[in-house]
């Protein structure tokens, strides 16, 4: 033990207060404290989830679903591989910290004069993703695999599943997700990404200016624009336009 008596002592009152609930952070490696009685309000289900009996909802916000051993678990990790291909040949993709350097380090030289660097978010990813548009987009995808040995329409079926029945219990009460995938749901990020890619190219494609560079890492855009700052904002104010379902901040 590398406490003291007392230390270990309050730690487990702390632990066996009732009226108290210590979760970690979503972000950082934090503690987060909340009296049991608020964490209990049902204002802190997302508006994607419906109860599964009639029960009302108010303010969304960020609920994290633990996929593990859920029996669904098995079959999403399979979509997700099945996904993996087409994700990392994404001409926007980025793969780690060392991905990221090489790529700002092949930036051909000199930068234009007005050259601006933008950092955008993608504000409640994962359970923003529009069902019907992904759904598309990841039959698309899995079409264009290399390895097709698990048939297209047997994966679609299996995403579905996952999809359907993202659920979770809180307080004592049953909640369906409508939309989106869960965050922690091992049908995640290459599904998120797979209707993002396609999401981008769209806008691509229907944008007359295009970013001297743009590349992303799931939720989180990096690129430099050469048109100037009145022009990257009208771009935004047309991302956002492009899917009302999610917002993209700076």
């Amino acid at each position: 033990m590398n406490i003291t008596i007392e230390e270990e002592k309050a730690m487990r009152e702390l632990l066996y207060d009732t009226s108290i609930v210590i979760r970690p952070s979503d972000k950082s490696s934090g503690v987060v404290i909340m009296n049991t009685e608020d964490y209990k309000l049902e204002e802190h289900v997302p508006e994607r989830y419906k109860p599964i009996r009639n029960y009302t909802k108010n303010n969304p916000v960020r609920t994290i679903i633990n996929g593990r051993n859920h029996p669904t678990e098995k079959i999403a990790e399979i979509v997700e591989n099945e996904l993996s291909e087409n994700v990392r040949n994404l001409p926007t993709y980025i793969k780690d910290t060392t991905d990221f350097l090489n790529k700002l380090n092949a930036i051909q030289q000199p930068l234009p004069d007005n050259a601006i660097m933008f950092c955008l978010d993608v504000t409640k990813l994962y359970p923003s993703v529009p069902r019907k548009e992904a759904r598309e987009a990841c039959k698309s995808a899995l079409e264009n695999r290399t390895n097709t040995s698990i048939p297209t329409e047997d994966v679609l079926k299996m995403m579905d599943l996952v999809i359907e029945n993202n659920n979770f219990s809180f307080n004592g009460k049953h909640f369906l997700q409508t939309e989106g995938t869960a965050i922690g749901s091992h049908l995640g990020m290459n599904y998120a990404c797979t209707y993002l890619g396609q999401w981008e190219e769209n806008l691509f494609q229907n944008s007359n200016l295009q970013p001297f560079s743009y590349w992303r890492y799931v939720d989180d855009i990096w690129g430099i624009w050469e048109h100037g700052l009145d022009e990257l904002k009208i771009t935004k104010c047309q991302t956002n336009s492009l899917r009302d379902k999610f917002a993209i901040h700076e």
